[in-house]
């Protein structure tokens, strides 16, 4: 609920002309959000123990709360009145939930392969519903007639497909590789969200000024550079290079994410703002979700069983190699579906 309308709230009461700056201020506190959590996760577990990452975040979601209640007036609904649309609500959940499941173990046959078949069929009737429904969840003839905002989801998808497994690698890598505690650990990885939300505002105030899709398009490049050096890494890098390699994903990552977003909520008029912001959110999720499905099949095949542990470090080593591999080549594909994007104007422009 929370990705699916804070873009499109700040989008109705931002005008046009700075579109750019909301959108890099709500992503930058989202990275800020990021830098956070690996210090004060670290701090937890090594001092407090890992339950209190539970606790503590009871206390921040109940502060958010409160500031919503007090502090967040006025309505913004821009469709009032359209029905909600629950069978394909309903269609949707199944289809991507058989789809997720029958991959992730797809291997045992049988059943998970029927699942697997099942999901990737609901999901071709779901789109098919879509485009009939007067009330859509999807509107499919949005993406077909929009250039702009089709290209800029499905780039936000590869990008999240790209990233959401850099954490989850490098924390095992700098704990169970090269011996540091979880804080340590946690110092280190702050490196990347912490460039990110420094620059995020930055590069979407330069989004009002010069095309959004060009800056998106310089940023995927620099994430596909810097996956492909991390694909490169083994056990006794310099930590140097391992914290260079993760200020330049920060970089790459903020160049992305904030032109990108203005370039989806610029791209359609004030009524569908809840309609993109939601679909911009859906991208994010199931590219997290392929992320980390990527990571769960190549871990399967080298890692079978087996923790990750020293014993099981070159395992571990040759699997994120792979999967470092895999995210380069999604960001260069990135690349050229960000390239296909003409310079975009603003909805207001178009009309």
């Amino acid at each position: 609920m929370i990705s699916g309308n804070s873009v499109a709230i700040l989008a109705s009461v931002f005008p046009a002309a700075k579109l750019g700056r909301a959108m890099g201020i709500i992503v930058g506190c989202v990275y800020l959000g990021l830098s956070l959590g690996p210090v004060l996760s670290g701090f937890m577990v090594t001092h407090l123990g890992w339950r209190w990452i539970f606790y503590l975040g009871v206390l921040v979601e109940l502060g958010c709360l409160f500031l919503t209640v007090l502090k967040l007036k006025g309505e913004w609904a821009e469709a009032r009145g359209e029905r909600f649309d629950f069978v394909g609500t309903f269609l949707y959940i199944i289809s991507l939930f058989c789809l997720i499941y029958g991959a992730l173990n797809q291997k045992e046959g049988g059943i998970y392969l029927a699942l697997m078949a099942s999901g990737a069929l609901g999901c071709l009737i779901f789109l098919a519903f879509e485009r009939r429904c007067s009330s859509p969840i999807l509107d499919v003839g949005l993406v077909i007639r929009n250039r702009v905002f089709a290209f800029s989801n499905l780039a936000t998808l590869i990008n999240y497909a790209a990233s959401s497994g850099i954490a989850f690698f490098f924390s095992l890598y700098l704990q169970v590789v090269r011996g540091h505690s979880p804080q340590g650990a946690g110092w280190i990885l702050i490196i990347q969200p912490v460039f990110q939300s420094v620059l995020s505002p930055l590069f979407g105030r330069l989004a009002d000024r010069v095309s959004p899709a060009g800056l998106a398009t310089a940023g995927m490049a620099l994430c596909a550079l810097s996956l492909g050096l991390a694909s490169q890494i083994h056990a006794v890098t310099p930590m140097y290079v391992i914290m260079g390699m993760l200020a330049l994903m920060g970089v790459g990552f903020g160049l992305f994410s904030s032109p990108n977003t203005t370039a989806v909520m610029g791209s359609v008029p004030p009524k569908s703002y809840g309609v993109a912001s939601s679909f911009l959110a859906t991208m994010r999720t199931v590219g997290m979700l392929c992320s980390m499905t990527i990571v769960t099949l190549v871990f399967k095949h080298f890692m079978g069983d087996h923790p990750v542990s020293a014993e099981t470090r070159s395992s571990f080593l040759a699997s994120m190699h792979l999967c470092m591999m895999i995210f380069c080549f999604l960001c260069v594909a990135g690349v050229f579906c960000s390239m296909v994007r003409v310079n975009p104007v603003s909805w207001d422009e178009a009309s």
